[in-house]
């Protein structure tokens, strides 16, 4: 007599799951900092799809745990607090990699570069999804923009809108570049 057995699924450690969840978390917060109507939707899909992703990653883990499969379940939940682990390191680094992208790639710049020999260059900060309406990165080589506005502070910058509303409200990024709100 034949009798057909089942095969049964190896039990292995699963990685593939916690990779996807961390990439769909490093989208949702790129995607969370949009200007406009766009980061409406991507804020309510990420309200509707966190839960959601939560709950059928625990209750596969629950269901692995009952078939015995413990590594697969302990791969579930670990695809559950990977995220939760990395958001703040991931929201942390976000400026910094928006600011290597701007300048190796050379978009939004709005005036002279601080290659061509002047001492203060702007660029937009809300090109590739970041930011505000008027939000803009300075790059001063001579960290004056950080200092109060002086009498003494030269006539082009003092006649400058945008450098009159910043000065000593920007936010330091990194070296000689600043984040400023208009």
């Amino acid at each position: 007599m034949n009798v057909a057995y089942a095969p049964v699924k190896p039990d292995r450690w699963r990685l593939w799951p916690a990779a996807c969840t961390v990439a769909i978390l490093a989208l949702f917060v790129v995607l969370d900092e949009l200007p406009g109507p766009l980061n409406l939707l991507a804020l309510l899909l990420t309200i509707v799809a966190g839960p959601a992703a939560a709950l059928l990653l625990i209750g596969s883990a629950c269901v692995l745990a009952w078939q015995r499969q413990l590594r697969r379940a302990v791969s579930a939940l670990l695809a559950l607090a990977a995220p939760v682990l990395l958001l703040i390191p991931m929201v942390l680094i976000a400026p910094y990699v928006h600011l290597a992208l701007m300048l190796s790639l050379g978009i939004g710049t709005l005036g002279p570069r601080p290659s061509e020999g002047r001492p203060l260059a702007v660029y937009d900060w809300t090109t590739g999804m970041v930011g505000g309406p008027n939000t803009f990165l300075i790059h001063d080589t001579t960290d004056t923009i950080a200092l109060p506005l002086k009498k003494g502070a030269p006539p082009a910058w003092r006649d400058n809108d945008l450098f009159r509303e910043c000065v000593s409200r920007v936010r330091h990024l990194i070296g000689h570049y600043y984040i400023c709100t208009d």
